[in-house]
């Protein structure tokens, strides 16, 4: 790829010693050798500019040239990501003479598209700011955006839809902007001063592994156990072998 994006813009392919020296770096802290082709990883076109990579070896880059631009980033997520908030978005961000700025609205407990439904006058007829539905796995979630001269212009354009979507769908909200379910569940027990412990069986450790893959959990999450014989249930949790006996573990009672 880096080879056909140079030739096509006229670029030769030089050494980026900076790049070669992080790479070097890279191997020799995670105590594996190098090989050739992890120097031609350090070969950028001329001119390009250069994104360092402290999750990985591969730069990426970008070339500009006569209203055209070709961004380039390595491809494993945990590197492109971090390379494409820390140097791609600004990069843009420099040809754009308005701000973009979008909030995104967590839902649970209904579909996506009973929630379309609701709300689908304002998507057909949103303009700026528009409206777009994302189904995620268990919930779903509305990207807001708009485009105006500030940040502070897209707030306001914003503020009347998040308002709507609020009174129409509010009921099954349950974060602006909070990342998943988990960090929501997380920051509303740190705000409230709660903490919470649980007790698994089906789910085997799963919603332990959620709450605690949020940064801070340690401050509200006391312990999880995952008891998955009734003979646990009883000896750990107390829950009483005729109650499991008359209703099966997998009830309400």
């Amino acid at each position: 790829s880096k080879e056909t994006i140079a030739a096509w813009f006229g670029r030769k392919l030089t050494l980026h010693q900076p790049s070669l020296d992080q790479i070097q770096r890279y191997f020799e802290k995670s105590g594996r050798t190098m090989t050739p082709n992890n120097r031609k990883q350090a070969m950028m076109p001329e001119g390009a500019i250069i994104f360092d990579n402290p999750n990985g070896t591969a730069p990426g880059c970008a070339i500009q040239q006569d209203g055209k631009t070709a961004i380039m980033l390595p491809g494993p997520p945990r590197e492109m990501k971090p390379m494409f908030d820390n140097w791609v978005v600004p990069l843009l961000m420099k040809e754009q003479k308005q701000t973009l700025l979008s909030h995104n609205l967590h839902f649970y407990g209904i579909g996506e598209s009973s929630l379309e439904d609701l709300l689908r006058d304002m998507m057909e007829k949103g303009c700026n700011p528009t409206i777009a539905p994302y189904a995620k796995t268990g919930e779903v979630m509305l990207r807001v955006t708009a485009r105006a001269d500030t940040a502070a212009d897209a707030e306001a354009l914003m503020a009347p839809a998040l308002a709507a979507i609020k009174e129409k769908a509010g009921a099954y909200l349950y974060g602006v902007d909070v990342g998943d379910l988990q960090t929501a569940a997380v920051r509303a027990l740190a705000e409230k001063g709660l903490e919470a412990a649980v007790a698994e069986s089906c789910t085997g450790g799963y919603l332990a592994k959620r709450l605690t893959e949020v940064s801070g959990s340690s401050a509200v999450f006391q312990c999880g156990v995952v008891t998955y014989s009734n003979q646990m249930k009883a000896k750990l949790l107390g829950v009483p072998e005729e109650l499991l006996q008359q209703y099966g573990a997998v009830s309400a009672q």
